[in-house]
């Protein structure tokens, strides 16, 4: 026989089960009671509980061609950064919509106001302000 504790197969005999719900030593009847269901009540019970969908993922950008190591956003689209350029992604489709210049090292950080993209690194230790729309080569 298996006896299902809160929905929990346990094979076995019900005598040997073990359920403690408030912890303190002592399987009264009455929590084995409330515990205890048939493998159909459990199945009912399984197929009460709300399913959530985890599938999040909506989008995905071309592969950059290394480690990113920054990210920045404006209203319309992401740049990433990381070898030695800042890639400018249409937030709608992930599509890739310009390349700056090469930095000429790896791009360790990112900021970004209305008309600029910021990128730092180690490298050459500066910081280099490409303007969003003129630079930013269409791909």
């Amino acid at each position: 026989m298996t006896v299902y504790i809160n929905g929990v197969s346990t094979a076995g005999d019900m005598l040997k089960a073990t359920y403690d719900p408030d912890m303190d030593g002592i399987i009264a009847l009455a929590q084995l009671l409330d515990a205890v269901c048939s493998e159909t009540e459990a199945d009912n019970k399984i197929a009460a509980i709300p399913t959530i969908d985890i599938s999040l993922l909506v989008g995905e950008s071309p592969d950059y061609g290394g480690t990113i190591n920054a990210l920045a956003e404006d209203a319309t689209h992401v740049y990433a950064a990381g070898s030695t350029t800042v890639r400018k992604y249409l937030k709608t489709t992930m599509a890739l919509d310009g390349e700056s210049p090469d930095y000429g090292a790896a791009i360790l950080a990112l900021a970004e106001d209305a008309t600029h993209v910021y990128a730092a690194g180690g490298t050459t230790q500066t910081v280099r302000k490409y303007l969003l729309r003129a630079v930013l080569i269409p791909a």
